[in-house]
């Protein structure tokens, strides 16, 4: 009885730190987000296609993503609110390699119109030097229903 006690107990306690674990990758892939976003915001599209995922920029011309950017974003104004709406990881893209991907969705309210989705795809492209993922964006859409 014991024993099987124990071996439950250690399957909470794994569960649990795996869950923790998935949690802050997603926690740190939306702070990515969110640290990119405010270039968009600002209409400094060039700016923010540099710091993309090299996949991203290698498959997305600078003109191109100026231009497509600015005659979607611009309309919309500035931005009043922008709230957390969905969370994801997800290893596969539809089209896209298999990687590790976090999909973040943000409900926002912005100046233009009254409300849109803003998603932002990430990946782990690397590690830093303490081993954390360092997150970078692979795909924006908004959304406008």
């Amino acid at each position: 009885m014991f024993a099987r006690n124990f071996v439950f107990l250690v399957f909470i306690f794994s569960t649990f730190h795996l869950a923790h674990a998935v949690a802050d990758r997603e926690i740190a892939a939306k702070e990515a987000a969110l640290a990119w976003l405010p270039l968009i915001d600002e209409e400094k599209y060039a700016e923010a296609l540099e710091i993309t995922a090299p996949q991203f920029r290698e498959e997305m011309k600078k003109e191109d993503w100026v231009s497509g950017l600015g005659q979607v974003r611009q309309p919309l104004g500035s931005v009043d609110k922008r709230i957390l709406q969905r969370l994801f990881a997800t290893p596969v893209l539809p089209g896209g390699p298999e990687g590790d991907y976090v999909i973040v969705n943000f409900r926002t309210s912005f100046v233009g119109r009254e409300e849109a989705v803003d998603e932002i795809v990430v990946m782990s492209a690397s590690q830093d030097a303490d081993g954390s993922d360092l997150w970078q964006v692979v795909g924006y859409y908004i959304d406008q229903k």
